[in-house]
């Protein structure tokens, strides 16, 4: 996909999802969809990683998680509080021997 046509992928993108956004109905829906039109994602089962179990205290899920590049999503409703403190794995969840996210 050249650059000009990726612009319109994310145009209709960014316009399809306008105003979407329940965590729990949509997540995997959205993430989805902008990997593989937005981002031309092929394999997409050995990309990225739904619901991974973390700990907490309790067990809890990660959204999403993209080993291959070092990222984790933590995807909020709309609305949300996005400055409130969120709790973090304990130990830190690791998920390269690399890379590691403290809490702050």
């Amino acid at each position: 996909m050249d650059s000009a046509m990726q612009k319109k992928a994310a145009a209709e993108f960014a316009a399809k999802w306008q105003g979407i956004g329940d965590e729990k109905q949509h997540s995997q829906k959205f993430w989805i969809e902008l990997l593989q039109k937005v981002y031309g994602v092929e394999d997409l089962a050995g990309f990225v990683d739904f619901e991974k179990k973390v700990q907490l205290g309790h067990a809890s899920f990660v959204d999403i998680t993209i080993p291959a590049t070092h990222v984790i999503i933590e995807q909020k409703s709309l609305g949300k509080d996005l400055t409130a403190r969120v709790a973090c794995t304990t130990p830190p969840l690791k998920i390269s021997t690399k890379l590691s996210t403290p809490c702050s």
